[in-house]
């Protein structure tokens, strides 16, 4: 319908019909900041696929926004959505897959209902502005790509956390030592004890 602004992608791979959703907090679009906005969406693009994967940019910026906090967040004076609210509202109403980006940090993952949810990829690229704002040379440099493998039920069966950093060319490069993946195992201790997601330091990603 003419009304949904947020445009999806599907595709269809394998006999499996695979819709990419995103969402933000700029209200040109049905944003997670209206999270009873983004349901009729949510489920209208769910029932044109087999897999739906959610993307969003929200949540705080910088190194103290590392941590899930289960509430509306803000980056100075802008409001940047409860992206747990609004990633578990998104499975509630068919996404099988939920990525976030936006805190230009690694943040925790969860299993909630055999269904992924990664707050915070890091980040992938960067350019001269970018890194003299985010410093990308620190800690805010080590990031990851997350391979993910679901059943065509969109049920969660495993994962791969490959690391990767970020240096002064802004080039993502990957690394022999996976410190994203300790990264990622400690926050999603601290913020998502209830999950039974295993996260190995290797990398790997189980049930």
């Amino acid at each position: 319908p003419k009304h949904l602004q947020n445009s999806p992608v599907i595709i269809k791979k394998y006999n499996v019909k695979i819709g990419v959703l995103g969402f933000s907090t700029r209200e040109v679009f049905k944003s997670i900041n209206y999270i009873k906005e983004t349901i009729p969406v949510i489920k209208h693009v769910s029932n044109q696929c087999d897999i739906l994967v959610v993307t969003f940019h929200g949540g705080a910026e910088g190194l103290k926004a590392r941590h899930v906090l289960r509430k509306k967040e803000w980056y100075k004076n802008e409001l940047r959505g409860n992206v747990y609210a609004f990633a578990h509202t998104a499975i509630d109403n068919g996404a099988d897959l939920v990525f976030g980006h936006g805190p230009h940090v690694l943040r925790g993952i969860e299993l909630y209902k055999n269904r992924l949810i990664a707050y915070s990829l890091g980040n992938f690229y960067g350019n001269g502005l970018f890194n003299a704002i985010f410093g990308t040379n620190n800690k805010m440099g080590i990031s990851c790509v997350l391979s993910v493998r679901v059943h065509k039920s969109g049920k969660f069966l495993s994962g791969k956390i490959i690391p990767i950093s970020i240096k002064n060319d802004g080039l993502p490069k990957i690394q022999k030592i996976n410190k994203a993946a300790f990264i990622i195992k400690e926050l999603s201790k601290k913020d998502f004890p209830e999950s039974t997601l295993k996260i190995n330091t290797d990398g790997s990603i189980y049930p």
